[in-house]
């Protein structure tokens, strides 16, 4: 080739360059590659620029001047031809190493044109190798296919055995598990579920495939890789080889795959196949099985959504195990690792027996002095501090926990899927070590709590040493991840159906807080009840009192956006219920019970968004046994096409449910800010009760996307004027 890079020859190359794929088939059919053995960092530069060109071509804009220009530039650096053989596979493995290299970078437009040439051909992305496309530089757009409805892709896999497929594992062998997305395959291992209709990116979605299974023996196996899916519902992704080892006397593999899309899941699909021994022949029954776990689809079209830096999973062990207890799943960009928080439930029962206790005696202290009650946080009060140093030690046993389980912080936003009826406080981890018997607040308390900081000014100067964790002589607010991370808790079974109101590219936006509906069982003193609604009549704009559950029902016809209700939980031959009203009123009238909570008491004409609510309960004993607990009471109401619910994790007893509700009222009401997300607006208010006195701050839970952002409402987006 005299002219070793033309224009025609500039679209096979940027195919070729950006496909993985086709690499190896790709470049042994273009010649030109052999003169092209550039180092990885020369190259990752090349290829970044020749996807910005041609994404700039393949949009139909003009790019003969561009296209012009670049190849100048090609065929100045172009090197001698090589003297030796062409090597297609070492190109191939240059051009891996490149992309590599780019999807590292911290440039986004470079990432973007990446992304961008990878979902241009469904056939290049489906393993087969495209002609060579002429013109394409000369700015013709690519015609796309009409996508098919519905869409029929789905999570499917090869397990492949010393380059043989097989449908069982091998014992004491190394495994081949190729995964992808697409339309059903013949002969092919398919999850049981298509991925739901849900709009994509027009550049397709990145996705990160990790694969964890933990073996009899308890030693973990896991391995991780990148593939695209297009946008295009007919168009099939590309394979993604992820490695697994099989130790001699296992019988049975149960391992979770997990596709992430920026650190949230995207689907969970479980793999199941029996485990043969050498020359045991395989039989018809002997099949392997892929079973979606959860999926979370329906806000990828969300593109400046903050990243997530770690996804949990809380799931119940696999049948073929004999662990007891719920499995701690963690997948991030270090790989997949399970852990264990045995004594999580210690930590919730005291809790519950102590900060009620607590919230007490610093109220009867203040009314026995003749004081109002405080606008700040005590820091000298023995009885708070008492709280705080305990409930940071109970953190401390549940850090102490996962860093023995070999636990690295992935960062300050977590996702977190619970699949079973275990509840894990991740909320009240502490980090910063077990405080001493006389600890006092760190002296950055009072800023770190006005404050978004990341990190306390003071605590973060001062690294600590393992051997210095034993006996910390400061209790800091930013040690405890309520305060500390943003734990976007999510329900699968909400989210993977209609259930949940959800945010969208085009619907990021919660409705301002100027409408409440109001509720509240008689267990909280009248007088409480009384300044809560007057509070709550001086913040939004148009309120509303239901006396019963009658009342209430009729009352949400009218959407209101804040759904505000104190009730008394209990329960009654096996059945627990919600109370409110007045003492008298018959069953009908007073209680709703969890098998009558349905979408007419919260968002009867599914409007979107939903709404938030905000349910602080009074807890009974009862609470503790059946798993009819108080948090699973929340998971049914967000599956009534609510966005957001907020509860707690600990007991409200009587006087101290409405100056918690009426102080979280007043600080969602002034959020000022509609462009931040309700997850950080969520910390944020914790924070600011806490350092107004509100100790159960730190237990407040929120249920729902965390990518939501809160709408200023009326008065606070005038007073912001």
């Amino acid at each position: 080739m005299a002219d070793w890079l033309d224009a025609d020859a500039l679209g096979p190359l940027l195919d070729l360059a950006a496909t993985d794929a086709d690499l190896q088939v790709g470049f042994a059919a273009l010649d030109a590659a052999a003169r092209f053995p550039l180092d990885p960092d020369a190259l990752a530069q090349l290829v970044a620029e020749l996807l910005a060109l041609r994404r700039r071509t393949v949009a139909g804009s003009p790019g003969d001047t561009q296209a012009t220009a670049l190849l100048e530039r090609l065929r100045a650096v172009r090197p001698k031809p090589a003297a030796a053989p062409f090597d297609a596979e070492a190109v191939a493995k240059q051009i891996h190493t490149a992309v590599d290299q780019l999807m590292q970078s911290a440039d986004t437009a470079a990432r973007l044109a990446l992304l961008g040439s990878l979902g241009a051909s469904g056939d290049r992305l489906s393993g087969r190798a495209s002609p060579p496309t002429r013109g394409r530089s000369r700015g013709v757009p690519v015609q796309r296919a009409t996508p098919p409805q519905p869409e029929a892709r789905r999570a499917q896999l090869r397990l492949l055995q010393g380059g043989q497929r097989r449908q069982t594992f091998l014992a004491g062998a190394e495994h081949v598990v190729r995964c992808w997305i697409g339309p059903l395959e013949d002969a092919e291992t398919a999850a049981d579920q298509p991925i739901p209709d849900v709009a994509m990116p027009a550049d397709g979605l990145l996705l990160q495939a990790q694969l964890y299974w933990r073996d009899g023996r308890g030693v973990e196996h896991s391995d991780s890789r990148t593939l695209l899916l297009p946008a295009e519902r007919d168009a099939r992704s590309g394979d993604c080889n992820l490695h697994l080892t099989v130790p001699e006397g296992e019988r049975y593999v149960s391992a979770d795959l997990v596709f992430r899309y920026r650190g949230r899941i995207f689907e969970a699909v479980r793999l199941e196949g029996f485990v043969l021994r050498p020359g045991e022949p395989e039989t018809p029954a002997h099949t392997l099985s892929l079973r979606v776990q959860a999926c979370r689809r329906e806000v990828l079209g969300i593109a400046d959504s903050p990243a997530v830096d770690g996804t949990l999973v809380i799931d119940a062990p696999p049948p073929s195990t004999a662990d007891a207890a719920a499995r701690l799943l963690l997948f991030d960009n270090h790989g997949a690792h399970a852990f264990d928080l045995g004594s999580s439930g210690t930590a919730l029962r005291w809790l519950n027996d102590t900060l009620h206790l607590t919230e007490t005696v610093v109220v009867r202290k203040q009314a026995k002095a003749g004081l109002p009650a405080s606008d700040e946080l005590d820091p000298d009060d023995p009885a708070v501090l008492n709280l705080l140093r305990t409930l940071a030690r109970h953190g401390a046993n549940l850090y102490n926990q996962l860093r023995d389980s070999g636990y690295r912080d992935p960062g300050e936003r977590l996702q977190l899927l619970n699949r079973t009826g275990d509840h894990v406080p991740l909320e009240f981890v502490y980090d910063r070590g077990a405080p001493a018997e006389d600890a006092t607040l760190c002296a950055g308390w009072r800023d770190v709590l006005q404050s978004d900081a990341a990190n306390c000014p003071v605590c973060s100067r001062v690294p600590l040493a393992d051997d210095q964790r034993d006996r910390v002589p400061v209790v800091c607010p930013l040690g405890f991840w309520s305060l500390q991370k943003v734990i976007e808790r999510l329900d699968p079974d909400a989210a993977s159906s209609a259930g949940a109101s959800v945010p969208t590219a085009a619907r990021r936006s919660l409705r301002p807080i100027d409408s409440a509906l109001f509720a509240c069982s008689d267990k909280v003193p009248e007088a409480d009840r009384d300044q809560l609604w007057a509070a709550l009549t001086q913040s939004v704009a148009h309120p509303v009192r239901a006396a019963d559950w009658v009342e209430w029902k009729m009352a949400v016809q009218s959407d209101p956006a804040l759904l505000l209700v104190l009730p008394h939980h209990d329960v009654d031959q096996g059945l627990d219920y919600l109370e409110i009203g007045a003492e008298g009123l018959s069953h009908a009238q007073a209680r709703l019970g969890r098998e009558q909570l349905l979408p007419s008491y919260i968002n009867p004409d599914t409007t979107d968004p939903g709404p938030i609510v905000l349910m602080l309960g009074c807890q009974t004993a009862a609470d503790a046994d059946g798993g009819m607990g108080y948090v699973e009471l929340t998971r049914r109401v967000q599956q009534q096409h609510a966005a957001i619910v907020l509860g707690t994790l600990a007991k409200v007893l009587g006087r101290h449910a409405a100056p918690v509700a009426q102080e979280l009222v007043r600080q969602l009401a002034a959020v000022r800010d509609a462009d931040t997300d309700f997850g950080t607006v969520m910390r944020r208010v914790r924070r600011r009760m806490l350092g107004r006195g509100y100790l159960m701050a730190l237990c407040l839970v929120t249920l729902g996307d965390a990518q939501w952002r809160l709408a200023p409402s009326q008065a606070a987006a005038e007073h912001a004027h």
